[in-house]
């Protein structure tokens, strides 16, 4: 007997709302699989000649959320086999809306390629969508995960229950990674929801200022959207760390403190190799 496969962000989302589903960009096949059917499913992977690699150490893969991928040669498919949404070293990992227990009520029945499948349900899909991206920023990731958020939006034939989110993700970081992203397409009028939405759920966490806010609208414009290189003495990691630091849980002012002492030091060590 074959459980039933979780469905999870690409794979999921691009034949439910695209208008196509290869024109959804993928690197790999993501789907999650309670943890006592993972030899079952990794079983039947390499059968199919799925074999797992990677150059990082097998013991790393006990800590995440997921098992060593698998790649098929033949094909040049990556597959991951979750037993989570959400790997244990990041601090959304504590977060209710993310345990193990509501992921499994957000499960919905679906089909696949004529095959059963389970989703997340739309509500759960936006909030995992803007989550996943936010907490390391890629250029790529950030653009898919607009255009994501864009046409499960404007394609869904079902009313989203935007009070079940505000009431999931009351005192929640995630809350601010989906007011970011929602306030971002709102703000270029991509999305039609109600303005109040990404207000009351920036107001209902307390690690983000309005200037920390307009800091990362400024990095989504110039680095993401626009394309624009990051200058000679900076570089993409420079920048995921400024990311990742203003969207930290805590203080905004040390936030924003933290962001300037990096690029004092930048400037600092730019200089000093200029000498």
């Amino acid at each position: 007997h074959t459980p039933l496969l979780t469905l999870l962000k690409g794979i999921s989302i691009c034949d439910q709302y695209y208008p196509q589903p290869y024109l959804r960009p993928m690197r790999d096949i993501d789907f999650w699989v309670e943890e006592v059917h993972h030899p079952v499913v990794e079983s039947i992977l390499r059968k199919l000649g799925y074999r797992q690699q990677s150059p990082k150490p097998p013991e790393i893969f006990e800590r995440l959320h997921h098992s060593m991928p698998f790649y098929h040669p033949q094909r040049g498919v990556w597959v991951e086999v979750h037993r989570g949404l959400v790997s244990g070293n990041r601090g959304a990992a504590a977060d209710k809306v993310f345990s193990l227990e509501h992921v499994t009520r957000q499960l919905r029945l679906s089909e696949f390629q004529g095959r059963k499948v389970y989703r997340l349900s739309n509500e759960f899909q936006i909030v995992y969508i803007s989550a996943h991206w936010c907490w390391g920023l890629t250029i790529v990731d950030g653009l898919i995960a607009m255009l994501d958020i864009i046409y499960l939006l404007r394609n869904t034939k079902e009313q989203l229950r935007w009070e079940l989110i505000l009431h999931w993700l009351h005192g929640s970081l995630a809350a601010l990674h989906l007011s970011l992203i929602l306030t971002y397409l709102q703000k270029y009028q991509l999305i039609d929801i109600a303005p109040e939405i990404p207000q009351k759920l920036f107001s209902s966490q307390r690690c983000m200022a309005g200037f920390n806010l307009k800091i990362l609208q400024i990095i989504i414009d110039r680095y993401v959207v626009e394309g624009k290189d990051f200058g000679p003495h900076c570089t993409s990691k420079d920048f995921n760390q400024v990311w990742v630091t203003l969207l930290s849980p805590g203080s905004p002012t040390h936030n924003l403190i933290l962001v300037m002492r990096h690029f004092l030091r930048l400037r600092t060590r730019f200089y000093s190799l200029r000498r």
